[in-house]
């Protein structure tokens, strides 16, 4: 398998903007390809390369967690909360997390703003 293709469409589809789940398909696909030529040692450095890559060219990106998949006016609402409150450009990227009961995890940076179910009921149990 081709990797420096794969790697060269990774960067492709980062540098245009294209939908985050058909770059993530091919950062998988890039990551897999290694593991089958036994390159896993090329892998942190991949990933380093387009994480940079990724906030030179889109700038913060701020990691959303829920239960369900969000509609597209959702995330764009949190991306514009999220660049107000912040007063920096901020993109998106959702991660699907079944533990989470109900609400959303938003991790920004070194931040947490937690509005989930989960941590109500932790605070109702600290209190008790």
């Amino acid at each position: 398998m081709d990797t420096r293709r794969l790697a060269n469409t990774a960067i492709t589809n980062i540098s245009n903007k294209n939908d985050i789940n058909q770059v993530l398909e091919t950062i998988l696909e890039v990551v897999n390809a290694l593991k089958k030529v036994n390159r896993e040692d090329l892998i942190p450095n991949f990933i380093e390369e387009l994480t940079n890559l990724l906030k030179s060219d889109i700038g913060a990106i701020a990691y959303v967690h829920t239960p369900i998949t969000l509609e597209k006016a959702e995330l764009s609402e949190i991306e514009n909360k999220l660049t107000k409150r912040f007063n920096d450009e901020i993109k998106v990227i959702e991660v699907e997390d079944k533990k989470i009961i109900g609400g959303i995890l938003i991790k920004y940076k070194d931040q947490e703003i937690d509005l989930t179910v989960n941590s109500k009921i932790r605070q109702i149990k600290q209190s008790v």
